[in-house]
């Protein structure tokens, strides 16, 4: 170590009393001083690294706990998808890998996005458009134009009476 004139040892000393003291430069100071001199404790600082230890900690476990709690929702999604009936394993993996390609963690979300990119089994099945230009024809009802409610009714009366006779 060289020779220090005591006027910079008093140098020295303000500033590491300044460094010490100042609440940005603590801890590299702290750092600094203990590989200079190991066996130096600091209490008030190790309880202050104990403390952000502590604190680490329990963000660890709660992001832990966040992604677990995330992981059983999804896996609660998917099963719920399967146990429905709606759609078997096989369907699932596929709505899966739609998901991931769109970067989407709901299934329910990706089911209907699976279902409407699905094209109809049985394209016959469909609903026929009307014929005849979308023209409407009014029933030929009697008293339709003078009493419209009350043919209405008896209308649906006869109608209610036509499907109780079928049933009998």
């Amino acid at each position: 170590m060289p020779e220090l004139d005591q006027a910079t040892i008093n140098e020295y000393g303000l500033l590491a009393i300044k460094l010490a003291t100042n609440a940005k430069t603590r801890r590299q100071f702290i750092k600094a001083v203990k590989e200079v001199d190991p066996g130096r404790r600091f209490p008030d600082a190790e309880i202050e690294d104990l403390r952000d230890e502590m604190e680490a900690k329990r963000e660890a476990d709660r992001q832990a706990a966040q992604a677990e709690a995330s992981r059983q929702r999804l896996e609660a999604a998917r099963n719920n998808l399967i146990t429905s009936g709606r759609y078997t394993d096989e369907q699932v993996k596929e709505i899966e890998a739609r998901m991931e390609k769109l970067g989407l963690s709901d299934y329910e979300a990706g089911a209907i996005l699976y279902s409407a990119e699905l094209k109809p089994h049985n394209a016959s099945n469909r609903p026929q458009p009307p014929s005849g230009g979308g023209a409407w024809e009014l029933p030929k009802l009697d008293g339709l134009l003078e009493d419209p409610i009350a043919a209405a009714r008896n209308q649906a009366f006869a109608e209610i009476d036509r499907i109780n006779s079928a049933r009998r």
